[in-house]
């Protein structure tokens, strides 16, 4: 893992590229993991506490398996888990076609026949944690329940969804749901979702309760 120092500060950025990175790799600048998955090994095996960004080169990164974020360790709201494009959409070289492309996949071996089944997706079991400047695009099996960012837990608090777009299409690449979470303040802002069955979903939860602090804002939702 890299860790970049800053006084005062305790910052971790591991960098992930599809092309050019290997598994093997620390995920310093010049030699960047392979997979989310990796990435989100070592976040969640780290020993110290701070800011962890996780930067995404542009490509295509299938997802063989659910990237699940679940540190011991936790974050906070000035300390916190970024996962984002290692180009935003504000930075000038920026253009759509430099969107990481996270593509979910499905074990069709999986489930009975006339079920809806779960796909691989990012799962979000901490607090305090952002998603910026992503491209998710749909699953090719049908009948599935695709959610493409998920959290759910207890007394989860604090995601941020921003600066994504959400590609879908309900006969060839069906997103069932975008982006959906339980608990408090969790908010989506400038994100486009195209053709998704639901764009987004707070969630009450198996206990009931409605969460504190949730928002959907400057987005466009077209055919959802």
């Amino acid at each position: 893992m890299f860790t970049l120092v800053v006084p005062g500060v305790n910052a971790t950025v591991i960098h992930v590229d599809a092309r050019n990175g290997s598994d093997r790799n620390t995920g310093a600048v010049g030699r960047p993991l392979r997979t989310l998955g990796r990435a989100a090994s070592l976040v969640n095996e780290r020993t110290t506490t701070g800011h962890v960004t996780i930067k995404i080169a542009p490509g295509v990164y299938p997802l063989a398996e659910c990237v699940e974020f679940n540190s011991p360790l936790r974050f906070a709201e000035d300390a916190r888990l970024v996962i984002e494009a290692s180009i935003l959409p504000d930075e000038p070289m920026w253009q759509p076609g430099l969107m990481p492309v996270i593509l979910s996949t499905e074990d069709p071996r999986t489930g009975d026949a006339g079920q809806l089944t779960g796909t691989y997706s990012l799962k979000i079991k901490n607090s305090h944690v952002t998603v910026r400047g992503l491209k998710f695009l749909g699953n090719a099996l049908s009948n599935n329940m695709h959610c493409c960012v998920e959290r759910i837990g207890e007394r989860l608090d604090d995601l941020i969804v921003t600066q994504c777009m959400f590609v879908g299409n309900k006969d060839t690449l069906n997103i069932y749901c975008a982006a959906l979470a339980t608990g408090d303040r969790f908010v989506v802002d400038h994100c486009i979702f195209y053709q998704c069955h639901g764009s987004v979903v707070f969630w009450d939860g198996i206990e009931g309760i409605a969460g504190k602090g949730n928002a959907m804002k400057y987005c466009i939702v077209d055919g959802g």
